[in-house]
């Protein structure tokens, strides 16, 4: 295992020797007007790209708008069904509430009669 390392850290050594020892030969004068006409497309092509970039960002800005309208509308319209049904709710106690009212008074009275007709039949059996 040591051998191997250092193996491994001679050829390291070899590497940065040979890479320390070439001096990189400079650009050709051709390449030069290439390069800079490759960086002014890539610029162009960048720049095109920010454009489309900019004009998707404003679509979805106006789809967020319309979204965010649409959900205002959703939550309005919710609240006011929600007041309907609790108006309706209301209605349906205040029925019901009559309606029982009603049926008690109803059966009062019947009561009430049903006691007349047995004191009337009691005096016509006392005769």
């Amino acid at each position: 295992a040591v051998a191997v390392a250092v193996l491994g850290a001679g050829f390291a050594n070899q590497t940065t020797v040979k890479a320390n020892s070439k001096n990189p030969a400079p650009a050709p004068a051709s390449a030069v007007p290439v390069k800079k006409e490759a960086t002014k497309l890539s610029e162009a092509e960048l720049y095109n790209k920010i454009q489309e970039l900019e004009e998707g960002k404003a679509e979805l800005f106006d789809k967020l708008e319309k979204v965010e309208e649409e959900n205002k509308k959703v939550k309005e319209d919710h609240e006011k069904l929600e007041k309907k049904a609790e108006d309706v709710e209301r209605h349906y106690l205040r029925q019901l509430d009559q309606d029982h009212k009603e049926q008690q008074e109803r059966q009062k009275n019947l009561e009430e009669l049903e006691r007349q007709s047995q004191r009337e039949i009691d005096k016509r059996y006392q005769e």
